[in-house]
């Protein structure tokens, strides 16, 4: 910008205008420059921001897919240790019983063997069906 000059005598001070005037243009350039500066430094904040943004993305994708999975391993472990502790009771049910269908299976063969007595004294041997006979002969085999 130019700017009239006027040439004035030694001694006298400049018109207040023109010191005003240069005043307020050196208070703007020191402003645009200090707006420059800031504007470089915040880009600069801005691309730094923008890479670590990238790179936090890169390391918390994998971890969120993991995490998903530890979620499913930790649900089916849940679910495997509900049907163990189900096993467990159903075969301490099975333990507490066993004593009991023991006395059962006995009462069961001896009731066949009585049949099977009576029915020879009777004249009626061979009159138990095959199952009552395996039992009386403690075999398992199915025919």
């Amino acid at each position: 910008m130019a700017t009239a000059s006027l040439t004035l005598p030694k001694g006298l001070p400049p018109l207040p205008l023109q010191s005003t005037q240069h005043s307020h243009i050196a208070a703007l350039t020191s402003s645009l420059q200090t707006m420059s500066a800031t504007s470089h430094s915040a880009c600069s904040s801005c691309d730094g921001l923008s890479r670590r943004s990238r790179h936090l993305d890169s390391l918390t994708s994998p971890a969120s897919e993991t995490s998903a999975l530890l979620a499913l391993a930790s649900s089916n472990l849940q679910s495997t240790s509900g049907a163990l502790k189900d096993a467990r009771d159903k075969f301490d049910t099975v333990a507490d019983c066993e004593p009991a269908v023991e006395r059962l299976f006995w009462g069961a063969r001896e009731a066949c063997k009585e049949v099977a007595l009576h029915a020879e004294r009777q004249g009626r041997g061979g009159v138990l069906p095959t199952s009552m006979k395996r039992l009386v002969d403690g075999s398992s085999n199915k025919s």
